[in-house]
């Protein structure tokens, strides 16, 4: 799965308009759908799974305090993993 997520990352970052339509989708089956029609073949699993690594990696802690790791990707100025987006809508 983790060649996949790769491949699926780097495609969303090439084609913003792909992005901005996977993160206005309602359910998996919908993501899974828009992904079959741009050659990625996942499972509702593996888009279950990818959907709470994206959760995780962008919900502030219960203290609301920066990671260890967030903090030093902020520090350093990098913007981490996730694309640059005004609004990420996940439901899905």
């Amino acid at each position: 799965m983790e060649d996949k997520m790769m491949l699926l990352k780097q495609k969303l970052e090439a084609d913003e308009k792909l992005a901005e339509k996977l993160f206005q989708l309602e359910t998996a089956e919908e993501v899974q759908a828009l992904l079959k029609e741009n050659g990625f073949d996942m499972t509702i699993e593996e888009i279950n799974a990818a959907r709470e690594a994206l959760i995780t990696s962008i919900t502030p802690s219960e203290t609301g305090e920066l990671s260890e790791e967030n903090l030093d990707r902020v520090a350093g100025g990098s913007t981490g993993d996730v694309p640059r987006r005004r609004m990420i809508h996940i439901p899905w």
